[in-house]
């Protein structure tokens, strides 16, 4: 059994979960559902979730959280590999676990956003149908009729996606999957200023802003991915949100 996140580094406070991988010894995981009925025993839970005949959700009622995993034997060196490059060994009686995880000392890779490969011009010139929609959307909402709620609240859910997307896009140009905010922390200050009240006004701030960010992040993710940067794009949508500002 191991543990990962922040008790895994030391750094849990009282609003952190537990999240722990357990290895059972065979691969039909042969007591899986026993354990899983004994571990929400151990105090009254608010809730409890078995999903995926992997994952053992528990919220217990003084506020804890556990996050309880139950992987086959053959899953260590995989998971290992990239999850676990912080990681506290709880149980492992046979040594095993802790030969696999002393070879991990590295952060892991990132990954490409998904959906598309790297250098994919669809990728890049995706966030100019998607700005043109969140402020679209947001001066639908503005006209304060019976679609008003619906047409802000979809502007909210799409600049969640490219807020996401960004991120993504940044930490694959720096290399590693990491916290954003402990790899490049001006970035992470930035987008935390993008996250609006639901109203037109602060909507199409905040995609302004992304905007602003898109010139920042989609430059570098250009060069390291082999594509050309759309710079006469970037001003036609300016151009644009200028013009959908005029309007009502």
């Amino acid at each position: 059994m191991v543990t990962v996140g922040s008790y895994a580094r030391s750094e849990q406070d009282a609003f952190s979960d537990i999240d722990v991988v357990c290895y059972l010894r065979d691969e039909e995981r042969t007591g899986r559902q026993e354990l899983y009925d004994q571990v929400g025993n151990i105090a009254p839970v608010l809730w409890k979730l078995w999903i995926y005949d992997l994952h053992a959700l528990y919220l217990f009622e003084n506020g804890v959280r556990l996050d309880l995993d139950f992987c086959r034997p053959s899953e260590i060196s995989a998971n290992t590999a990239y999850a676990y490059t912080d990681a506290s060994i709880l149980y492992d009686p046979e040594g095993v676990l802790g030969q696999s995880l002393t070879a991990v000392g590295q952060l892991r890779v990132a990954e490409h956003p998904k959906w598309f490969q790297p250098g994919d011009l669809a990728m890049v010139d995706w966030f100019f149908w998607m700005f043109r929609q969140i402020v679209c959307w947001a001066k639908r909402g503005a006209q304060g009729d019976y679609r008003a709620y619906n047409k802000l609240s979809n502007a909210v859910d799409s600049l969640a996606e490219v807020r996401s997307r960004l991120v993504e896009m940044r930490l694959w140009t720096l290399g590693w999957q990491d916290y954003l905010g402990r790899i490049d922390a001006e970035c992470a200050k930035r987008i935390g200023q993008t996250y609006p009240h639901l109203t037109a006004d602060e909507v199409i701030k905040c995609a302004k802003l992304l905007l602003d960010e898109y010139e920042y992040v989609c430059p570098a993710y250009c060069q390291k991915a082999g594509c050309a940067y759309p710079a006469h794009k970037v001003v036609v949508i300016r151009r644009l949100i200028a013009e959908f500002e005029q309007l009502t």
